[in-house]
């Protein structure tokens, strides 16, 4: 295992962080390409790209707080559920889509608001803080 700084380089490491990418990738192509697109077009495209997004916030937190990154991505399972439920036909698209987006969109603020939180404790970071200053 090779390491820089204070960050593991192992192969099996490098390949488990594009595990989400590629899961990602795959329901994006399903549900971009699919009649979602047509009938629920803002709601698919705001899913998929902020799915990146909260991926991207991920990976960059990792990195600065020196944490191991792995398969497990909880970000991602609002857009799997809704194309494997698109793609099979389980359950009404006009009920899926909203229900998935508002599930994306709680786990997506949840994750905003614990990162500025870790940012500020861990990292001692003073930029988030937003209470009055004492002198």
């Amino acid at each position: 295992m090779e390491k820089r700084g204070n960050k593991n380089l192992d192969r099996g490491s490098y390949v488990m962080r594009y595990i989400p990418v590629f899961i990602i990738g795959v329901c994006a192509v399903i549900v971009l390409r699919s009649s979602l697109m047509v009938e629920y077009p803002l709601y698919v495209i705001f899913l998929v790209g902020l799915t990146y997004s909260f991926l991207s916030i991920r990976v960059n937190v990792s990195h600065l707080c020196r944490r191991r990154l792995g398969y497990s991505f909880g970000g991602m399972y609002p857009l799997c559920v809704l194309a494997v439920c698109h793609s099979f036909n389980l359950v009404r698209d006009a009920v899926t889509v909203p229900v998935c987006f508002c599930v994306f969109m709680i786990l997506y603020v949840s994750f905003v608001i614990t990162t500025i939180n870790q940012i500020k404790e861990h990292l001692h970071i003073r930029a988030f803080h937003v209470t009055a200053k004492t002198e």
